[in-house]
This record gives structure tokens, C-alpha cells and sequence, in this order.
């Protein structure tokens, strides 16, 4: 399974994870944008995810590496 690469790790950070759907400047934006008091569910709806995924940019629950 290695061998042939077809080992899932959830432990890769930020852009390398196979199904991250933001990059390190829209995690940057975000938190700059919700600093400014824009609500969670704009800026999910400006960058295709939900409400709950920027709460957890937000607060550092994701993303926290940055």
C-alpha cells in the first residue's frame, strides 16, 4: 500500500493535504476579514467553504500552523 502511494495521511498540514481547499493567503485573508467583523458566512460563501470551516480558521482549530 505505501509502495504504491495509496496511504491516506490525515497529518499533512495546510496546502499539502490532498483535500484542502484553501492556500496559506486565504487562511491570512480570512482571519484579517473576520478581525474586520465580517461574518464567518460571507467570507465561507467567498471562499466555497462553510461557515464552521472559518470558525475554525478563525480560532486556530485549523490551520493552526499559521
Amino acid at each position: 500500500m505505501v509502495a504504491k502511494g495509496r496511504r491516506y495521511c490525515v497529518s499533512l498540514p495546510g496546502e499539502t493535504h490532498p483535500n484542502a481547499k484553501l492556500t496559506e493567503a486565504d487562511v491570512r485573508a480570512i482571519r484579517e476579514a473576520a478581525a474586520a467583523g465580517e461574518s464567518n458566512r460571507e467570507i465561507g460563501l467567498r471562499y466555497g467553504v462553510t461557515g464552521s470551516n472559518i470558525y475554525q480558521v478563525v480560532t486556530r482549530k485549523s490551520w493552526a500552523h499559521i
